[in-house]
């Protein structure tokens, strides 16, 4: 009984000590920049992608989409099927990125990284670089809108 509210008190020790400490993530030593995907950017598809990372020793291991949440875009009401189909087109791109990054850390990790992709701005005549933010667990890709084009 005692060795038990003994273990209780600890567990409440700790989780007081590191209760608001912010959480660390390791260091990016070589990454991919994250573009807008095309397809997605065509389409003014804009949403949320979480992805579970696990790194070993600095190198992902594996990396899973948790959800996708779409915020907009220039397609019909989609059906629960249609906003998986359309997700694919913000989550496959960022698996593909998160999985060429690399980390200075010999620890073994798992988190969670969130990738927000906007599009804002002016229309444009043509395809402008995004700008890209990457601080840890965010990556934000924010691209300014292109001017349909109509060929007669």
């Amino acid at each position: 009984m005692v060795r038990s509210a003994f273990g209780l008190v600890c567990m409440v020790l700790m989780a007081v000590v590191t209760w608001g400490k912010p959480e660390h993530y390791p260091l990016i030593s070589q990454a991919d920049l994250p573009l807008y995907p095309p397809l997605a950017r065509a389409l003014n598809l804009a949403g949320t992608v979480e992805i579970r990372l696990v790194i070993a020793k600095g190198i992902v291991t594996d990396a899973q989409v948790k959800s996708v949440a779409i915020d907009g875009h220039n397609c019909a009401p989609l059906t629960g099927e249609g906003k998986e189909k359309v997700g694919n087109y913000l989550s496959l791109p960022s698996l593909a990125n998160i999985k060429n990054w690399r980390f200075d850390s010999e620890e073994n990790r798992t988190f969670v990284l969130r990738y927000v992709y906007r599009i804002q701005g002016a229309e444009t005549e043509r395809s402008e670089n995004p700008d890209v933010e990457v601080s840890l667990p965010l990556i934000s890709v924010t691209a300014k809108p292109i001017k349909p084009t109509v060929l007669y």
